[in-house]
């Protein structure tokens, strides 16, 4: 009889211990779990406060996400929001510049939401962020009612010869500062304004299109 007590306490010993170390384990899930989903609700909250336009309490809440996540994409491309909807273009660009290629792609909703940015006030702004940060959305953008009529004075020609040299000059660099600076070198060399380029370059493909 005490053989069997002996045999059977042995038996379970292993399963009781398995089950000890496994407790602990599961201990660590739900802390990173919540850590998370408090991150989650942040961004979300900030989202609402964002489509309120309550843009300081919007940032505040962007402020919490990365305090603990620096370099969360999301959480980026709403403070860039943020501060392009208080006019900060400088700011804009500044934070769009840290996100990384992946993390523009994986931004599903940015051309949505550059497009819900977009108005007669806004619309060279808009294009140009798009230009730099989110080539993709250009098309969708891009609204000629919103071009004023002393840019009519473009033709075909101009439009292509112009197109053609800017394409070149901004080839020579994939840094997106470097590429600024360019810019603004280009329109000095030519004399052109801000309004002028970006009437050039959204018109350019199309027109070069109907060429070939």
């Amino acid at each position: 009889m005490i053989k069997k007590i002996l045999i059977i306490s042995g038996f379970f010993s292993p399963v009781f211990l398995t089950g000890c170390f496994s407790e602990k384990k599961t201990e660590l899930k739900p802390k990173v779990l919540i850590k998370n989903e408090i991150s989650k609700a942040s961004v979300f909250n900030a989202q609402l406060l964002y489509k309120d336009s309550k843009l300081t309490e919007s940032l505040l809440e962007i402020e919490k996400v990365l305090k603990n996540y620096p370099n969360d994409g999301e959480a980026l491309f709403l403070k860039s929001l943020v501060y392009f909807k208080s006019s900060n273009y400088k700011k804009t660009s500044e934070i769009l510049s840290i996100l990384t290629n992946k993390q523009k792609l994986e931004l599903a909703e940015s051309c949505i939401e550059l497009q819900a940015l977009n108005n007669s006030k806004t619309n060279l702004e808009v294009i140009k962020i798009a230009k730099f940060f989110f080539p993709d959305c250009l098309d969708d953008l891009i609204q000629k009612k919103y071009l004023s009529d002393p840019l009519i004075k473009f033709n075909k020609q101009e439009i292509l010869r112009f197109g053609k040299l800017y394409d070149q000059a901004i080839a020579k660099s994939d840094d997106e500062d470097k590429k600024r600076q360019i810019e603004e070198a280009f329109i000095k060399k030519y004399k052109l304004t801000n309004e002028e380029l970006n009437h050039i370059t959204s018109n350019y493909l199309e027109v070069l299109a109907n060429e070939l």
